[in-house]
């Protein structure tokens, strides 16, 4: 049952990534709810929560799913004080990871024959407007010409995050957004949800360093693109 419960639990995520679950658009990152809620729908069986957290976690130490802490705040009024107090809060968000969709799709020749990450961040090179965008020798993206001043922004972005003092981790996981965001802008019509669960992933990695400034440049061009 333990590895036929991991291979729900992959297979849920995936469906939700591709947007062919229970959710109408793909999502980058689901919690727990939604992976039992797919699980459900998919098998039509009730699987114990717990045996499912289990598997997540065996899943993420496998390198399959990565997990994410999304962090939060609000204002509250404190009843025993009556003061409005800060309080702080988090939870779980996963998403599946190259070594999950090969599992589940095979090996595709667009990966790298070495290694298992899909970005190197060394070989990444974010072009020109004009040119395309290359990922190591195997992938490119060609810019929709309506969207070159947010990609040339996004390039600034790209190249001061390589050279910041982020995390090696939050460096790939930072790159790949921007890349998620790139491909949609080669889009005629970009999928505006996928750009807003990356940019929204973007903004949480960087917004603790230096690298506001370029975030605070980007960010209006992004809010007209998600309104248009």
């Amino acid at each position: 049952m333990d590895d036929e419960l991991r291979e729900m639990v992959l297979n849920a995520v995936f469906l939700l990534y591709k947007g062919k679950g229970i959710m109408s658009h793909p999502r980058v990152k689901v919690n727990s709810r939604l992976i039992v809620e797919q699980i459900s729908a998919s098998t039509g069986k009730e699987i114990d929560r717990d045996n499912i957290r289990t598997a997540i976690f065996e899943l993420c130490q496998g390198g399959y799913l990565k997990e994410h802490i999304e962090r939060s705040s609000f204002k509250s009024k404190n009843p025993f004080t009556g003061k409005t107090e800060t309080v702080k809060d988090q939870h779980s968000m996963y998403s599946i990871k190259e070594k999950g969709i090969v599992h589940i799709e095979g090996e595709s020749k667009f990966l790298k024959e070495k290694g298992t990450e899909m970005v190197n961040i060394k070989n990444i090179n974010i072009s020109h407007v004009n040119a395309p965008i290359a990922i190591g020798k195997d992938i490119t993206i060609n810019i929709n010409q309506n969207y070159n001043e947010l990609h040339q922004h996004l390039k600034a972005l790209s190249e001061a995050i390589q050279n910041s003092g982020l995390i090696e981790e939050d460096k790939k996981d930072s790159l790949a957004e921007i890349i998620t965001i790139d491909t949609q802008l080669s889009k005629r019509a970009p999928n505006k949800d996928i750009i807003r669960e990356s940019w929204n992933a973007l903004e949480k990695i960087v917004m603790a360093n230096d690298l506001w400034d370029l975030i605070e440049k980007i960010k209006p061009m992004i809010v007209s693109l998600l309104g248009s």
